[in-house]
């Protein structure tokens, strides 16, 4: 190969990656009406519609609708939580698990949801336990949390399962940081499988797993401070490959930026949605602290 051929290469890499190449196209970002203070934590496509869960509203599951070029959040349906067995952490958590517990024991943290064909599920990251809420009835899913401590996840409080997802055979649970992981659960048998990120951190942000969502039968995750939606192995709990959605989380200003806010994932042939947890932050130099919708086109491969 000649030289002119080489530096014709080396440029157009160069030119390629000056374009980030690899990042989601933006089709628009969405204030949602009606969702001021309700800080939406978790997002999934069920049925034609797109629901979520406030980690502040433990009694309620909603709805994101589209009027025109607007979105507004309305309740779903109102759930009737049964009674929890609480967890026996390992130390300290068990300490703030308790704490928590004695000043707000109604709040039970969602923050996943997705669903089956029967059922809409939930995940309370305080409890580290699924809810399955049926028509007229709900009931609790046992989650074995000394079998993910023993795998060196569940280290850092209120850092414990952000994302769940599911398929016709598991439960596929994302351990949001410090560190972080994914973690498949046997619907049968609840034996588990899990892979442990050992990310090493070059920022003040660590790398963490805010989401997870199954579209084409493909698992994907949600890195919320990397700003990255990434393709995962099901069977190895590996990453595949990643695209960046940093630029159009970028655009958006909270008062504070120490942590990424985009937290919940749902994807459909047509598009891919992000939302917004703020937790109950302005909008920099305003009084605006709704929630926003980021929907992104899904050019992703059909597999």
């Amino acid at each position: 190969m000649d030289l002119m051929k080489l530096k014709c290469i080396f440029f157009c890499v160069i030119l390629l990656n000056s374009f980030n190449a690899y990042a989601l196209r933006l089709e628009g970002i969405y204030p949602i009406k009606n969702s001021e203070g309700l800080d939406l934590s978790g997002l999934v496509s069920c049925k034609g519609k797109l629901l979520t869960i406030s980690d502040k509203d433990s009694d309620v599951i909603y709805n994101i609708d589209k009027d025109v070029n607007e979105y507004k959040v309305n309740i779903e349906l109102k759930v009737d939580i049964p009674e929890i067995e609480l967890q026996n952490y390992q130390f300290p958590n068990n300490i703030l698990y308790f704490l928590y517990n004695l000043f707000d024991s109604d709040n039970y943290d969602w923050e996943g949801i997705t669903c089956d064909q029967s059922s809409i599920l939930l995940i309370s990251e305080r409890h580290t336990k699924l809810l399955s809420v049926e028509p007229g009835s709900a009931k609790w899913i046992d989650i074995d949390s000394k079998s993910i401590e023993s795998t060196g996840l569940l280290n850092t409080y209120n850092a414990f399962i952000e994302g769940v997802t599911v398929d016709n055979r598991y439960y596929y649970l994302s351990i949001e940081r410090q560190p972080r992981g994914v973690v498949r659960v046997d619907r049968k048998t609840a034996k588990i499988k899990a892979n442990v990120f050992n990310d090493v951190h070059i920022s003040a942000r660590p790398s963490d797993i805010a989401g997870l969502t199954m579209w084409n039968d493909s698992l994907y995750m949600l890195s919320r401070n990397d700003e990255e939606l990434c393709h995962m192995d099901k069977k190895t709990l590996t990453v595949i490959s990643c695209e960046s959605f940093k630029d159009a989380a970028y655009t958006i200003k909270y008062e504070s930026d120490e942590f990424g806010v985009v937290e919940g994932l749902a994807i459909t042939n047509e598009y891919i949605y992000m939302i917004i947890d703020n937790n109950s932050m302005n909008i920099k130099g305003t009084s605006d602290n709704r929630s926003r919708l980021l929907v992104f086109y899904n050019e992703l491969p059909h597999l």
